[in-house]
């Protein structure tokens, strides 16, 4: 995986090195807002990631 974009401190969006491409957000139980998740899927979703 690369990192991308930290979404907020520790918490970052990546993305596979191989095709076909998988983007993804790594999180742990114990990181994060309570608005993380809702952050998250914007940047995946309207933001593709990057």
């Amino acid at each position: 995986m690369r990192i991308l974009k930290e979404i907020e401190p520790g918490l970052p969006t990546c993305q596979s090195i191989d095709h076909p491409y998988y983007k993804m957000v790594l999180k742990s139980g114990s990181f994060g807002t309570p608005e993380f998740v809702e952050k998250a899927m914007d940047m995946l979703l309207l933001h593709g990631g990057e």
